[in-house]
């Protein structure tokens, strides 16, 4: 996990019987979900979004994990932008903000990226929810609150 958040990133294991070293590709976005904190390697290396527990009556429709045929399209969709935008998404260099920086802003560039190609409301939408959600980021470890 903690090799993977950025294109390039290798794990070293031993494979077969003869146990060759071999170096693996382990580049992946991934999703992490749990109770706590997590380990300040993988904090450093993610973006950290804190879910809350709903209010009588703030969720308007349940979400129904049998039911999900209508997000068929839009990954569909979304798979066709992708496609389509490849080569602009990959020359984007947008502009992050002054406090995105080091692994920070490995994380959040893409994202960026992202909202820039897309156009219309999209960059200020990140822009806002990098404002929102990297303040979490920067909370101190309890090595740090030990110091």
């Amino acid at each position: 996990m903690n090799s993977g958040h950025r294109r390039g990133g290798q794990a070293i294991r031993c494979e077969g019987d003869t146990h060759e070293v071999r170096a693996f590709s382990v580049f992946c976005p991934a999703v992490l979900c749990g109770i706590g904190a997590i380990p300040g390697t993988l904090s450093d290396r993610s973006i950290i979004i804190r879910l809350e527990r709903a209010a009588r009556g703030e969720v308007r429709k349940r979400f129904d994990s049998r039911r999900v045929a209508h997000l068929h399209d839009l990954c569909r969709m979304l798979t066709r932008w992708c496609a389509d935008n490849r080569d602009r998404l990959s020359q984007c260099d947008p502009e992050l903000p002054e406090s995105c920086y080091n692994r920070l802003a490995d994380c959040w560039l893409p994202l960026f990226a992202i909202a820039e190609v897309a156009g219309g409301a999209w960059p200020a939408r990140c822009a806002q929810a990098f404002e929102a959600l990297a303040g979490q980021a920067d909370e101190p470890g309890t090595g740090e609150m030990m110091l």
